[in-house]
């Protein structure tokens, strides 16, 4: 694992299973560029929340 990456305690290598790969692009959701982006899908517990979000 990269020194510049935090331990994912459930995912412990995220560059090697391509979840997270390193990039200049900013971040579509904070807005900032930490050099890396997150590649992978995302799992959603509820429902309700992702309609609340596409609702805005």
């Amino acid at each position: 694992m990269s020194a510049g990456l935090p331990f994912f305690r459930y995912h412990p290598d995220p560059l090697a299973s391509g979840s997270i790969q390193a990039a200049s692009e900013t971040c579509a959701c904070c807005k900032r560029n930490a050099g890396w982006i997150y590649t992978a899908t995302f799992y959603l517990g509820s429902w309700p929340v992702l309609r609340r979000l596409r609702r805005g």
